[in-house]
């Protein structure tokens, strides 16, 4: 029995491309049968705290729902949005603002108090309720970016955070004093304010998302209704894999957000961490039988023989594909939050070297897939074979032009590109030299 270890190495290539690749939606999307709804008229100033809907904290429109009690969950949906579909595939999509704590209809499983407007798309008023809908969550159809308010009321020594125009559902909030090394985490309230006592000067406001990215926001002091733009937006497609280098865009200049006459400024900046152990192994347990049936789908490709290799180049070249092609979506998503201050080229230059590694890097695959299905021969004007004839040993020194360019030249150059162009997109360079700045003069002391 013979080893391909080359194929080995692919096999394991893709088994920890897929764990990432997998993580990368922050939503289930299972869609949820059995739902229903209703409509109400007074929709301003709901339980989610966005006051006015087409006021300063409000979606700016009037597609919303108020949750039924068990979907609420005592405000943890606010700001969530789904989109719900009927029997005759027509469907919505509504932000939550408000929770439905009635008898009867909002004390089901799964029910949606609609505006009068999202509800006429859906079926006519004159029904007053309707069953058998489907509905999944997807993220917000937001403009600009994540905010945040302190409640009115709020003083030197206490108070309460709203964090509104995110396209994706908020998971924490946590603060940290001036002088302080930790986070804090608060706890939401029913009417989705995160409340906090405080000391007088300036605090940090930690945002995480479902997708465990983070928005930190450095507030100078407190200002009762002030609303601060945190200069960023959570991904829509993200979620930390157990890497925690799935986004890294840092940032530690100060930016105004809103200005005024004391020149007031925050400091902005996204990072990603890996979520608690929990949380980890639940978001990890769908890839991770994904990445197990595509190992025991390619064990053939182990022993060499005909239908077997010629089955795992597919599976093999499939698998890459994917995982590269939607690396390199992923990167240029990325790259359009770049500052584009140092040009074109520094802001879009990741996306553009993982793109440049796509065709490269899965060139020696797609060779041996047409060889297998001789649509490729050595007959063709360019001879597709990796070794030179009457050459035994199948080894790097028997690689002929084709095979030097194919398995050498392009595959390596492929996965070099696609290896700066992620550290680049992580910003990882300049988060190496910060640390080791940092540890120096602990270092001399």
């Amino acid at each position: 029995m013979k080893i391909n270890f080359k194929l080995i190495f692919l096999i394991l290539s893709s088994f920890f491309g897929i764990i990432n690749c997998q993580s990368k939606c922050p939503y289930s999307k299972t869609t949820i049968n059995g739902a229903s709804a209703t409509f109400y008229t007074s929709m301003d100033n709901g339980n989610c705290g966005f006051g006015k809907l087409t006021g300063p904290t409000g979606p700016g429109n009037y597609l919303i729902a108020a949750l039924g009690t068990k979907l609420y969950q005592n405000g943890a949906q606010c700001g969530q949005c789904f989109k719900i579909s009927n029997s005759k595939n027509v469907s919505v999509t509504v932000m939550a603002t408000d929770s439905c704590h009635d008898a009867g209809y909002c004390q089901r499983e799964n029910h949606f108090d609609l505006s009068p407007t999202a509800f006429s798309i859906l079926g006519s008023q004159s029904q007053g309720v309707l069953n058998g809908l489907s509905y999944v969550r997807v993220p917000c159809k937001v403009s600009g970016n994540v905010k945040i308010m302190m409640k009115d009321g709020s003083n030197a020594y206490w108070t309460s955070f709203l964090v509104f125009n995110n396209q994706i559902d908020i998971k924490q909030v946590s603060i940290k004093l001036g002088g302080s090394l930790q986070f804090i985490p608060l706890t939401q309230t029913t009417y989705n304010y995160w409340p906090s006592s405080i000391t007088a000067g300036s605090f940090q406001v930690r945002i995480e998302s479902v997708g465990g990215e983070f928005i930190y926001v450095t507030i100078p002091s407190v200002v009762s209704n002030k609303i601060y733009d945190t200069g960023s937006q959570f991904s829509s497609s993200s979620r930390p894999s157990s890497s925690s280098s799935s986004i890294n865009n840092v940032s530690d200049e100060s930016t105004p957000l809103i200005k005024t006459n004391d020149e007031e400024k925050a400091t902005i900046g996204t990072a990603s961490a890996p979520s608690t152990a929990s949380s980890q192994e639940q978001q990890t347990k769908k890839p991770l039988l994904i990445s197990i049936l595509t190992i025991l789908i390619s064990i053939p490709a182990l022993v060499v023989s005909a239908g077997s290799v010629t089955f795992a180049h597919a599976i093999t070249f499939a698998i890459t594909l994917t995982i590269l092609s939607n690396l390199a979506q992923y990167h240029f998503h990325k790259c359009t939050k770049r500052p584009s201050d140092r040009g074109h080229w520094s802001k879009f230059g990741p996306f553009y070297l993982t793109a440049i590694a796509v065709p490269l890097a899965t060139f020696d695959i797609l060779r041996h897939i047409l060889v297998d299905n001789s649509i490729w021969t050595i007959n063709s004007f360019i001879s597709p074979a990796a070794y030179r004839p009457g050459c035994e040993n199948e080894n790097i020194t028997c690689l002929s032009v084709m095979g030097w360019f194919s398995a050498i030249v392009f595959t390596y150059t492929g996965y070099a590109c696609l290896l700066v162009g992620t550290i680049w997109a992580a910003d990882l360079i300049p988060k190496i030299r910060k640390v080791w700045a940092q540890l120096r003069p602990s270092k001399k002391n």
